[in-house]
Formats: structure tokens, sequence, C-alpha cells
């Protein structure tokens, strides 16, 4: 897996970009990971619907959670398939520093990516 990881120049905004081989569909592993954090991580609020990127196929995944300090952080992550890698886009801002054009921002960043 290779590894991609940004902070905003203001620090309200971190992130990173993955590549993963893990030798199973994406529905699969998105499946096994909400069976296995929703029992260990108390969200606040979590949805997930299908997307697709440049006629990749994959999920967008909008939660709210606290961190092991208490601080609430909103976390805004897309994951696609294409060729049997998986693909991770994830964006993460604290609670009091979320603004809602923040989604434009991070849409914008995930329809831009090109998947060769």
């Amino acid at each position: 897996s290779s590894d991609l990881s940004f902070i905003s120049s203001d620090k309200k905004i971190n992130g990173f970009i993955q590549v993963w081989q893990i030798g199973k569909s994406l529905s699969q592993f998105i499946e096994e990971s909400e069976k296995s954090s929703v029992a260990a991580i108390e969200f606040k609020s979590y949805t997930k619907k299908e997307v697709i990127v440049n006629d990749n196929k994959g999920f967008l995944i909008q939660y709210e959670r606290p961190n092991v300090k208490g601080k609430v952080y909103k976390g805004y992550e897309v994951f696609l398939e294409n060729d049997g890698n998986i693909y991770r886009a994830s964006f993460f801002t604290e609670g009091k520093n979320w603004r809602k054009y923040y989604i434009i921002i991070y849409n914008r960043i995930i329809q831009s990516f090109k998947i060769k």
C-alpha cells in the first residue's frame, strides 16, 4: 500500500490518500470495517452512500466521532475500487472548525482523481 498525507496551511484539515491491494471486494471490506468499528467506536453520526468517480464505483462515508481526547471530529472519506485495488481519500476536521463548504472542496479534489 502507498500513502500520501496532507494538512491544510491553517491546520484545520488533515487527511491522507492511500492505495491498497487487499484481495477482497470494496463492499466486503466496508462491511467488515463497519462491523469491527461500530463496536469499537462510538459514532455521533454515520452515513454511507454509493458514488461513482470517473467511472470508478465506490462509497462515500461521512461521520462524526470523538477522538481519544474527547474532541469531536468529522470524517469525510471516499473509497473507490479499480482493478483489484482500493483507493481511499480521507479528510478530517475538528467539529468546531467544520464549514459546510469543505464538502465542495473535498468533492472537487475527489472528482479530480484519475486512476490509471
